[in-house]
C-alpha cells in the first residue's frame, strides 16, 4: 500500500512546491506509537509520536558512525560480545 497517492515521490528536491516534504517522523510497530523522545537527542516529547525529521536522521547518522563494521569479522554471529 503506498503512503501517497500517485507516482512514487523524488530521491531528489524539485526546483517547485508541488513535492511532498518531510518534517515529521514517528515510527509504528504493530499497531503502537514509538516514543522517540527518550531515543532520540533534541526529540521533545510528543503525543502522537512525532519528532523532526532531520533531528532523527542526524541521530542515525551518528550512530551508523559509531559501528565498528570490522569487528564482526567473518565468524560473527549477531551476538554483542563478551566484555
Amino acid at each position: 500500500m503506498a503512503l501517497l497517492p500517485g507516482c512514487p515521490l523524488p530521491l531528489t528536491k524539485g526546483s517547485d512546491d508541488k513535492h511532498f516534504k518531510f518534517s515529521q517522523i514517528r515510527f509504528i510497530l504493530n499497531d503502537t506509537v514509538l516514543p522517540l523522545h527518550n531515543t532520540y537527542a533534541g526529540c521533545e516529547y510528543s503525543a502522537d509520536g512525532f519528532c523532526s525529521f532531520d533531528t532523527v536522521l542526524t541521530a542515525l547518522k551518528a550512530r551508523i558512525d559509531e559501528i565498528d563494521y570490522d569487528h564482526a569479522g567473518v565468524n560473527y554471529n549477531g551476538l554483542a560480545p563478551y566484555p
